[in-house]
């Protein structure tokens, strides 16, 4: 959580005095061009200075502060509070983009370039250059058009690896260098590709400079939970702590697991892993996601967000759901090479736009006999599950995840309202609903996100609204397959980390 200082004051003292917070009609389009994350901890009610204290706080604390400062020059015209605040803002912004951008390399190489590319204005053979380098999808960008290179170098630090590994932020600096021929930015590129302080340097052969700094994936704490053999009234706990994207998730060991582990004690055990867990991961490391395997004889026993962290023994224990990701997973796809394979074409189908999501109301008028023809469309890459007339939810669940549907969700109890639309929302990562096409659009963009902004769900609590949407996201679970060959790389934030 980021340090209230007086640099966030001065820079909410300024940010309330715009148009864009002061006044309520321009505070709601504002809010409304912020990132989701940010959104779901910020409150649009309020007054102009709370509202921008709690702004100022929420994108520095989520590496969103270059985001804001975009889209309030975009929707001030750059007014001249606008660009106070910018000006306000230059410390904290340079901070926050070193870290996105420059960790592993030379601070005065990494001001350099920062510099050089700043005075190159987004142009339209810029805007070309960018497009040579990644098509990015307009939908897949939350900051407005760049106004210079390095807003749209940052904007490409976004982007996946091409196909051969390379970092598309590093290509478009080398076109970059090349068309406009400038000495200063030419010499900037030049240092930034010689520089051999990284963590790893790989020489490609199409092009200068090294392969950019990895910061490290989020550490993933994957543990296993099944009946104990020498015992089949007590349970093991097999786990493992994970910080390489290209680990299977299945590889647990099962020679360390606990033993003889009651049901009434499970939760104990659990707290002592993550503590343990988190005291051996690396001070550069995002924070811990838990990942837990079940056979369906135990999947629907345990609900583990609502199992209590035990810290300490005289003090109140928050709910894992309030503490972390959390992903669960079935012991059974692991098992069955159809079902991965069938998983697999189904991301493939929603990174092509193809992908939708299933519920059971459709298998309702469709009827149960029909559920397999149903779920083995494989356009459909979730499905809700919750209970029918005469069909319970986790013969569902179990249908979908054999038919090698990646992510399916059940409810717990049918008192929270409509399962479908909450599924909906979590995946938007926002409460309003929205067309049919802009669903579709979204899909892929929530698939990826969803365990943050379920997480993030769960933790918001200002209003009562929000308090009802945490008490439902409390309700839901959530199996999440990612078993793919390579998972891809993206950025170092806590949003889903390798799953792709």
């Amino acid at each position: 959580m980021t340090m209230v200082s007086r640099a966030h004051e001065r820079l909410a003292n300024a940010l309330w005095r715009v148009r864009s917070v002061y006044e309520e009609d321009a505070r709601q389009r504002f809010w409304l061009c912020l990132p989701a994350d940010v959104r779901a901890r910020l409150s649009v009610a309020g007054d102009p200075y709370g509202f921008a204290l709690s702004l100022v706080i929420q994108c520095c604390d989520q590496q969103r502060l270059g985001v804001m400062l975009r889209w309030l020059r975009c929707l001030e015209n750059d007014s001249k509070p606008a660009m106070q605040v910018c000006e306000l803002a230059e410390g904290l912004l340079e901070a926050e983009e070193w870290e996105l951008s420059g960790q592993g390399r030379e601070r005065d190489t990494w001001e350099q370039l920062r510099k050089a590319l700043r005075e190159v204005p987004y142009d339209d053979q810029v805007d070309l250059l960018c497009q040579r380098v990644v098509p990015l999808p307009p939908e897949q960008i939350e900051a407005p058009s760049p106004r210079n290179a390095w807003e749209a170098f940052l904007d490409l630090k976004e982007a996946t690896l091409g196909p051969r590994g390379e970092d598309p932020g590093e290509r478009f600096l080398q076109l970059l260098a090349e068309y406009t021929g400038r000495a200063e930015l030419v010499r900037a590129v030049a240092e930034w590709g010689a520089d051999q302080r990284h963590a790893t340097v790989v020489k490609r052969s199409g092009w200068g400079g090294g392969e950019p700094f990895r910061p490290l994936p989020p550490p993933r704490l994957i543990i296993k939970i099944g009946y104990d053999l020498g015992n089949l009234e007590r349970l093991s706990v097999a786990y493992r702590l994970v910080t390489d994207p290209d680990d299977d998730w299945m590889d647990v060991c099962e020679a360390e697991a606990l033993t003889e582990v009651t049901e009434e004690e499970l939760p104990r055990r659990i707290s002592e892993l993550i503590i343990w867990a988190e005291s051996q991961q690396a001070a550069d490391h995002g924070k811990l996601r838990l990942e837990f395997i079940f056979p369906f004889s135990l999947l629907f026993r345990f609900v583990v967000q609502n199992w209590p962290l035990e810290l300490h023994e005289d003090a109140p224990a928050p709910s894992l759901g309030s503490q972390y990701e959390i992903i669960i997973r079935s012991e059974e796809f692991a098992r069955d090479p159809r079902a991965q394979r069938i998983c697999q074409r189904r991301w493939q189908n929603l990174h092509e736009g193809r992908g939708r999501v299933g519920s059971s109301s459709t298998v309702l008028e469709e009827g149960w006999e029909n559920v397999a023809n149903y779920l083995g469309n494989e356009a459909i890459v979730a499905f809700v599950a919750y209970a029918l007339p005469g069909v319970d939810w986790q013969r569902q669940v179990y249908a979908a995840v054999i038919c090698g549907v990646p992510v399916v969700a059940w409810r717990w109890t049918g008192k929270n309202g409509n399962p479908e639309a909450h599924f909906l929302s979590i995946l938007r990562g926002e409460e309003e609903m929205a067309s049919g096409k802009q669903e579709m659009n979204g899909l892929e963009r929530g698939i990826k996100n969803l365990t943050k902004n379920l997480y993030l769900s769960r933790i918001n609590r200002s209003t009562a609204e929000m308090r009802n949407r945490s008490r439902q996201s409390y309700d839901l679970s959530v199996i999440y397959h990612d078993y793919q060959p390579k998972p891809r790389e993206q950025r170092q934030v806590l949003s889903g980390g390798n799953i792709r």
